[in-house]
């Protein structure tokens, strides 16, 4: 005869155990959904996150390449600034001779030769013919350098009254202006230069040697 209350124990075992699995199993699912959830919303925020990051780096590029066009076009500027400033003091650095040779000398540094005819003449052949830009004294002529008669020898430093001063290389064309004449040409590099030059009367002085 069947054991009437063992089955009926069984049963009410079986359905406690379903009680109690159930709802663990349900607990598992729930947290399994909520888990790929997470990650599923976790990859969204990466995903977001990476394509930030990738506009704050493109962001970042243009930046850095404006930047280095800014510094591009201030290193020109700088240059530029640069190269003016060269100019500028070698413009100071010749007024400040020119100031020298006209105001410079004292009249104790300075011997006056009198008022001399003062002309111009450059390496063309109307000016020149064949010797060119080569002195009489053999030194290559450039503005500053001058023609003058015998009795001022080659290295014979001279002030032209408003002109400047210079250094005598050179002779003239004829015989009878370096023994006898009392004028000055004064050498410049082009033909244009002597015209706007022209004729001038200047006093002329020497300068004295240091002993």
């Amino acid at each position: 005869m069947p054991n009437v209350q063992g089955g009926i124990i069984i049963k009410h075992n079986i359905k406690m155990h379903n009680n109690i699995v159930k709802p663990i199993i349900s607990f598992i699912i729930i947290f399994i959904i909520v888990v790929i959830n997470i990650k599923a919303i976790s990859v969204f925020d990466n995903r977001q996150e990476v394509n930030k990051i990738s506009n704050e780096i493109d962001a970042t590029k243009k930046d850095v390449i404006e930047l280095y066009n800014i510094i591009e076009e201030q290193e020109q500027v700088i240059n530029y600034i640069n190269a003016l400033m060269k100019e500028i003091k070698k413009d100071i650095k010749e007024i400040k001779i020119e100031i020298k040779n006209v105001k410079g000398a004292s009249s104790s540094d300075k011997e006056l030769l009198g008022s001399w005819t003062i002309t111009a003449y450059c390496p063309c052949k109307s000016c020149s013919g064949k010797y060119g830009n080569n002195s009489a004294s053999g030194t290559k002529l450039k503005y500053g350098y001058v023609a003058a008669p015998f009795r001022l020898k080659f290295g014979t430093k001279i002030i032209i009254e408003d002109i400047g001063e210079f250094e005598v290389v050179d002779r003239f064309g004829t015989e009878k202006q370096n023994k006898y004449g009392t004028a000055i040409d004064v050498f410049f590099e082009t033909h244009a230069e002597v015209k706007a030059f022209g004729k001038k009367t200047k006093k002329v002085y020497t300068i004295k040697e240091d002993k």
